[in-house]
């Protein structure tokens, strides 16, 4: 099991494009991926999302959907 915070942070596009490349390399090996992450074309190749809101800071901390990409975009 890997454990990633923002992995794509500051990363140029196509550094991203990369990386997103290898956690589904990583997956299809059959490791398990936890990537806690805001950068939008990462949640969107997500297989599950995990979605913690309402809000930032005190506001959130709440898991406001949860579920296969289909059912949570």
């Amino acid at each position: 099991m890997y454990v990633l915070g923002e992995p794509s942070i500051g990363l140029h596009q196509g550094d991203n494009e990369r990386l997103l490349e290898t956690l589904r390399e990583l997956t299809s090996l059959g490791n398990a991926l936890l990537v806690f992450e805001n950068d939008e074309d990462t949640v969107r190749r997500s297989d599950w999302i995990c979605d913690f809101g309402p809000a930032a800071g005190l506001g959130g901390g709440h898991i406001v959907a949860s579920g296969i990409r289909s059912k949570v975009m």
